[in-house]
């Protein structure tokens, strides 16, 4: 049997047609898996760009309620206080707390980015993150020190 040219033409065509076929069914496949790491890698980020702000405004809460409550005392010896400075300084208590709590959170988060991290160089990102968060906290401590400092000589009286 001999083959025409026509058909020869049409079994040319049904090749490039099943070619095209399997490459846009590959390149779908491989696009899914993109789409997957790319969710994989904003959800995380996005998550820790979240938990860095949201440290950023604890810690700046923690600053205001501290010089809201140094205020508050000196008004209060003036006899002009609008606000009690113990409720000022539990409101700071809180702060405290909520910033720690984020920057364990932090400092955890990179921990778990940092064992499943899809190349070297964002294990590497993570862990210099974690490392900034634990800076962070280690930092937290001197100024919860020195606000507890100033706190006790508040209440005794010994600030002049």
């Amino acid at each position: 049997m001999k083959i025409t040219i026509g058909q020869k033409i049409l079994v040319g065509f049904g090749v490039v047609v099943a070619l095209t076929i399997g490459v846009g069914w590959y390149g779908l496949s491989q696009l899914q898996g993109v789409k997957e790491v790319t969710a994989r890698i904003v959800e995380r980020d996005l998550r820790l760009f979240r938990l860095m702000g949201d440290v950023e405004v604890s810690q700046g809460d923690m600053e205001v309620l501290r010089e809201r409550f140094l205020r508050e005392y000196l008004l209060g010896r003036a006899g002009q206080a609008h606000e009690d400075p113990g409720i000022v300084q539990e409101r700071w208590r809180q702060a405290r707390e909520k910033t720690q709590e984020l920057l364990t959170e932090q400092e955890s988060a990179c921990a778990d980015y940092e064992k499943t991290a899809i190349s070297p160089q964002r294990r590497s990102q993570w862990g210099k993150i974690r490392q900034n968060a634990r800076e962070t906290q280690e930092a937290l401590k001197y100024v919860v020190a020195e606000a507890g400092l100033q706190f006790g000589l508040i209440h005794r009286g010994e600030l002049s």
